[in-house]
């Protein structure tokens, strides 16, 4: 297969045989100015067809969580059943099946095979135990003395099929959730993520979806943690949703200028969000994440 032309040979061969051509160069800040304005508008079209997508979508995606007595006790549970299900299984009120659990973990295995471009097995034929052991004997790790059985220790300890069951932080937990808009709540994995049509795991492991109303939290290690985070954000556009959009988009053209004028990645650029008072990161992670972390923490779990 012939190399790939530079981009302005392929300008060049894909422009008309009579358009004149010119070897004078633009000034860098002419160059700059210009790419920044277009960046910019096409900012300013996403954002309108943003907006109008969240005045449809924002009034039919915050549902009302159902509550019931049942034997002395309240139980609560949301229209979707998914997100009851998470809920639950984080309070330890409810255990999570192998088969979702080896859904969870197939994950990595994926990922892995992508990134290294090679072949992978037929997962949805395996096993945990199987799986597991094509892991050990694929992706090498410390010292390579790992056995198959620490390994499913590991993997216990990681995604416990059942969490200690912990009352108060089941009706705390509900209660948020309700507070902060009844979002939906789906585990980040690869087959996940491709669904929500980004490339690989590693692209969005825990976000929110303002659109749709959905925190998707990241299943291995700390999940409370990581829910806890986006909750945060369904919060914020539950409480101002408009007003919350638009600094959302100021984020976004923030960033845009931070990586056309200091040339920087967008991902980087958009890292100082986060420590930049009054954005909408800041405010998320540094203001109203600790708030909904001390609730739970009265409870004994997740304590600053």
């Amino acid at each position: 297969m012939p190399s790939p032309l530079p981009l302005d040979q392929l300008v060049e061969a894909a422009a008309p045989a009579s358009a004149p051509r010119t070897t004078r160069k633009k000034p860098f800040l002419h160059s700059a100015w210009h790419g920044a304005c277009r960046t910019m508008k096409y900012a300013a079209v996403v954002s309108l067809l943003g907006l109008a997508g969240m005045v449809a979508n924002h009034y039919a995606t915050h549902e009302k969580v159902r509550v019931r007595q049942a034997q002395g006790a309240t139980e609560y549970a949301h229209p979707d059943g998914q997100t009851t299900h998470i809920l639950n299984y984080l309070a330890g009120k409810e255990p999570m099946s192998r088969e979702e659990r080896l859904e969870l973990i197939r994950s990595p295995g994926e990922e892995y095979c992508k990134m290294m471009n090679i072949d992978p097995p037929n997962f949805d034929r395996m096993d945990e135990r199987q799986f597991m052991a094509w892991m050990l004997r694929t992706i090498p790790s410390g010292d390579g003395t790992d056995t198959l059985e620490g390994a499913l220790k590991d993997l216990n300890s990681l995604i416990p099929l059942q969490r200690p069951y912990n009352p108060e932080l089941y009706t705390t937990l509900w209660k948020i959730e309700m507070d902060v808009g009844t979002p939906y709540v789906r585990w980040s994995t690869a087959r996940e993520n491709k669904e929500r049509g980004l490339g690989t795991i590693t692209d969005d492991i825990s976000c929110y979806s303002a659109f749709s109303n959905t925190v998707h939290i990241q299943p291995v290690s700390e999940p409370l943690r990581t829910l806890v985070a986006e909750l945060a954000h369904a919060r914020q556009f539950n409480e101002h949703p408009f007003s919350r959009y638009f600094r959302g988009a100021g984020s976004i053209g923030r960033t845009l200028a931070r990586a056309v004028f200091e040339g920087r990645s967008l991902g980087d650029a958009y890292h100082q969000e986060y420590s930049t008072p009054g954005s909408i990161e800041y405010e998320a992670h540094q203001v109203i994440e600790p708030q909904l972390r001390r609730r739970i923490g009265r409870v004994g779990v997740l304590a600053d």
